[in-house]
């Protein structure tokens, strides 16, 4: 499962009333007539229309497949896992959480995974350790 920017992802954010937009890339196609599945927990999304709203648009390219999952007018009953497998062996999960009201920081940053947030812990960890030795310096200098 990758972002817009081709990132993988591991949870996505929505908003209640807006739509979901899932994106599966699989790199090797076991053949022409192989076909990616969408499920969201064990209930398989790509002929659902009891809940209707739910569009799947698979692409198949010369280096793999590209399948997008849409579902409109997202609820709390949409939030879950939600799974692309094109085998019983082939699959990715993201972890979908549908939010009522405003949007989280992280939601507005673009930040979609544990691993994004990575960099700014660094970065908070540098800081700390660079004020600890400036005053461990310090105080051996007095």
């Amino acid at each position: 499962m990758v972002d817009d920017h081709g990132r993988v992802i591991e949870e996505k954010i929505y908003k209640t009333g807006s739509t979901i937009e899932l994106k599966c890339v699989v790199s090797k196609v076991p053949g022409p007539t192989a076909n990616i599945m969408w499920r969201h927990g064990l209930r398989i999304l790509n002929y659902d229309t009891s809940r209707g709203g739910i569009s799947v648009k698979t692409d198949l390219l010369p280096y793999g497949a590209v399948s997008r999952l849409y579902i409109a007018n997202a609820s709390q009953r949409d939030a879950g896992n939600y799974t692309c497998n094109i085998s019983e062996s082939s699959w990715t999960t993201v972890v979908v959480h549908i939010l009522n009201g405003e949007h989280p920081a992280a939601m507005q940053h673009g930040q979609s995974s544990s691993s994004e947030r990575r960099p700014l812990v660094i970065s908070m960890l540098v800081v700390v350790m660079a004020s600890w030795f400036f005053m461990w310096k310090c105080s051996f200098s007095r």
